[in-house]
């Protein structure tokens, strides 16, 4: 359901529309990784998506895998990065000749230095973050000319969690410190001297949901009213670039 992205007036201010198109975000990060020269560099954060590192690698739905075997075809030069130790080190076992390290994404030009990459992608690790302009000017740091990032987060008007709310119920992740929408995920790129290229929603990911009828009814109201309101996704998802 392709909702274009538009601007408007609004109280006297600039308002990017929160209409927009909704993406697989699996699929939208591929994509846009698929299109980038060979020999691109491409820096994965977040790449074991703890802690479910080992449901989406028995789901074949683990992004870093899908970017790895892709990279290959296209000779791409993946590096992939996570705080969480013991998930890198996981992964390195499933991965072997894998580069995955240990770091912290706010001091990215530390643990890479004197490397630059084409393409940073952080999947749903910005709502981590205790400091998010630290990090968003970390990736600047490591980004060559011309060079983008790919962000995506939880979208803070997500529906299944207003309907979880009715029944006292707050579903967010232990370690999530922040929920954004998609202009205070633009403002916040713009105050750190980024700008959107494109922009949408992802929806909920079944797989993750440890199945049963909480999953299902997830799934099903969801999609039902995303099909007319994409903006109550589950998810938001961004291309930036350096302003």
């Amino acid at each position: 359901f392709y909702w274009g992205l538009s601007q408007s007036k609004m109280l006297g201010e600039n308002c990017m529309k929160i209409h927009g198109p909704v993406f697989d975000r699996f699929g939208f990060i591929l994509e846009h990784s698929a299109r980038l020269r060979s020999g691109a560099k491409i820096l994965h954060i977040g790449c074991t998506t703890a802690p479910n590192t080992e449901v989406r690698w028995a789901t074949n739905t683990l992004l870093h895998k899908a970017l790895c075997d892709q990279g290959a075809q296209l000779q791409h030069e993946i590096v992939g990065i996570d705080i969480d130790e013991s998930a890198v080190q996981w992964l390195r076992g499933k991965m072997p000749g894998k580069r995955i390290i240990v770091g912290d994404a706010h001091r990215l030009a530390t643990v890479l230095p004197h490397e630059c990459f084409d393409f940073i992608i952080a999947g749903d690790v910005i709502e981590h973050l205790p400091n998010p302009g630290l990090f968003l000017e970390a990736c600047k740091s490591v980004l060559v000319d011309n060079g983008e990032i790919a962000l995506t987060t939880i979208n803070s008007f997500g529906v299944v969690r207003f309907f979880k709310a009715l029944f006292n119920h707050e579903a967010v992740h232990a370690d999530h410190v922040a929920y954004y929408s998609m202009n205070t995920l633009k403002r916040l790129g713009e105050i750190n001297g980024l700008r959107v290229l494109s922009a949408g929603y992802s929806l909920f990911e079944r797989q993750l949901s440890k199945g049963g009828i909480n999953g299902f009814l997830s799934c099903f109201i969801e999609r039902g009213i995303c099909m007319i309101f994409p903006q109550y996704a589950e998810g938001v998802v961004s291309i930036f670039k350096v302003d």
